[in-house]
């Protein structure tokens, strides 16, 4: 495709299309899908350890979560470098926060979150650490990361995942999930999140916040 089919648009501008139209073809744009971000869709983020990659959008998760009856949904964009060595994937979640007004478009909050690990079922975990609260995170040769669950919670989350890649669209998955976050000490939010998959796998995350402004998509037409 040429670059004059392409073009560069704003989280506040992605925000607007989608509100205030209807939703396109391909499939990927008919469901939650706040940035009307398609697969194949550049993302530059200006960030001192990020903007000199070139990230696509790989493929797209619609997370729903249902709280006192009510339905909660945000989106976690695959963002994947294949240029860099090694390969680099990080996840642009972002989540919808309505406001009192329904007629306006809601609110974004954005996250940024960093694969850290892959690991087996791990009952001690599950069923000890996590309720706890508090989470340590232990590395080779370093202090212990402390964190505590948002919001003083115990109980994990449950939300069942659809996975969007293209024209496809996968059978939805329950995840369970953990968000852990800790104060740094030039006072940042490090947030950190722990999922346990539908196959017994524990994925955990490091994650930090990211601004609208700090994030632009280069789209192609439809």
């Amino acid at each position: 495709m040429s670059t004059s089919e392409r073009k560069y648009i704003t989280i506040a501008q992605a925000l607007k299309d989608w509100w205030y139209k209807d939703a396109k073809t391909p499939a990927e744009l008919k469901t939650l899908n706040p940035l009307q971000i398609k697969i194949g869709d550049e993302i530059t983020i200006e960030n001192p350890d990020l903007q000199n990659f070139k990230f696509k959008v790989a493929l797209f998760d619609v997370y729903t979560r249902v709280i006192d009856g009510k339905e909660y949904s945000f989106v976690d964009y695959q963002l994947h470098d294949d240029v860099s060595e090694p390969e680099t994937w990080v996840t642009f979640r972002v989540i919808p926060v309505e406001g009192e007004d329904p007629n306006i478009p809601p609110k974004l909050s954005m996250l940024l979150l960093f694969p850290h690990r892959q690991e087996e079922y791990d009952e001690t975990l599950h069923k000890k650490f996590l309720p706890s609260g508090v989470l340590k995170i232990f590395e080779d040769g370093k202090e212990p990361e402390v964190y505590e669950r948002c919001a003083g919670l115990r109980k994990p989350y449950v939300a069942v995942v659809t996975e969007y890649m293209g024209k496809e669209v996968a059978d939805p998955e329950e995840i369970t999930y953990w968000d852990f976050q800790r104060t740094l000490p030039d006072g940042q939010i490090q947030y950190y999140f722990v999922e346990l998959d539908s196959a017994k796998m524990f994925k955990t995350y490091h994650a930090r916040q990211v601004s609208s402004n700090d994030v632009n998509i280069l789209s192609t037409e439809v």
